[in-house]
């Protein structure tokens, strides 16, 4: 293999590290969410992983404590990316007074919306979301969903000439007589559900299969299965703690809520029938070298380091 060659694999290999995508600050949070388990709760006074251990979601066996472990979640829920998707469900079909079309043309016709001489203005009411509870859906996600098909019934009237110009009023504060949206995410169903204000009866309905997958649920799960074990393991009254459901949930087990809330990141663990208990704690911002610092980032930068030295060592001096 000749030297050019090699040095053009090595620019390859450094190109592709330069260009994989960032950690985000999801991430990165979920990778040392296990440090929230030294904080104190503020009923028990303890320690979180301490209040774990002294819940109903540990099992006294004759081989030793087993901690039941159930579902884990971090930013962003699948509840949330649901609600950040829901734009999407904006351009599916449906069938309003004997005519097919997408459903924010469908909106646009409705009395939610008013067309003038002088452009189109569309009033929106009410937007909610509804998750299962196993997505973890939470009250901002209202909001996240609102602005999602705010944003997207925006989009999607801009491009259209005859609704120019055209002006959405209630993005954020409701206004009377508008369009009322429901998001609904029930196992593999995502749904968009289309009435008006004041009417008796949801109007149009449109769906779709689609589960989104949260990125960071098995990050969480790693990062807690391993420092549970580590501060259990250096207490005698648990060093023979076993965990079950380090791989998956375990039905019964205690489940897991870690996330962000303005400046504050939290965590807390409900066992079945027990109140959540939580702690938190001022939000760090990363540093900016965690951000790049993937391991196939680094793999790539290996390589390419390698076959760079190979490649000066091919094109040194050669012996007689």
């Amino acid at each position: 293999m000749n030297r050019v060659l090699l040095l053009s694999i090595a620019l390859v290999l450094a190109l592709a590290a330069a260009v994989l995508p960032r950690r985000s600050d999801e991430d990165l949070a979920a990778r040392r969410a296990a440090e929230l388990l030294d904080l104190s709760t503020a009923s028990a006074a303890l320690p979180l992983w301490r209040a774990l251990l002294a819940s109903p979601a540990l099992e006294r066996t004759d081989a030793g404590p087993v901690l039941h472990l159930g579902a884990t979640a971090a930013d962003p829920t699948i509840a949330l990316l649901s609600a950040r998707t829901a734009r999407e469900l904006l351009e599916l079909p449906c069938t309003s007074e004997g005519e097919t079309r997408p459903l924010w043309r469908a909106i646009l016709a409705s009395p939610a919306a008013e067309r003038t001489e002088s452009g189109t203005t569309l009033r929106l009411y009410g937007v909610r979301l509804q998750a299962d509870a196993a997505f973890f859906p939470d009250i901002d996600h209202h909001l996240e969903a609102r602005l999602s098909l705010a944003r997207g019934l925006e989009g999607l009237a801009a491009r259209d000439p005859a609704c120019a110009p055209f002006t959405l009023t209630g993005e954020l504060d409701p206004v009377h007589g508008g369009a009322n949206l429901l998001v609904v995410q029930q196992g593999t169903t995502q749904a968009l559900e289309f009435s008006v204000d004041g009417a008796q009866k949801t109007q149009l309905r449109v769906e779709r299969s689609f589960l989104p997958e949260a990125p960071n649920d098995e990050l969480l799960r790693a990062a807690l299965v391993h420092g549970l074990l580590e501060r259990a393991h250096g207490d005698p009254a648990f060093a023979s703690l076993r965990i079950e459901g380090e791989e998956s949930p375990v039905p019964g087990g205690a489940t897991f809520r870690f996330g962000r809330v303005g400046d504050t990141e939290m965590l807390s663990f409900q066992p079945v029938g027990s109140a959540p208990t939580r702690v938190s704690r001022p939000w760090a911002e990363p540093r900016a070298g965690a951000r790049f610092a993937t391991p196939g980032r680094i793999g790539l930068a290996g390589s390419a380091f390698l076959v760079l030295l190979l490649a000066f060592a091919r094109g040194g001096p050669r012996k007689p």
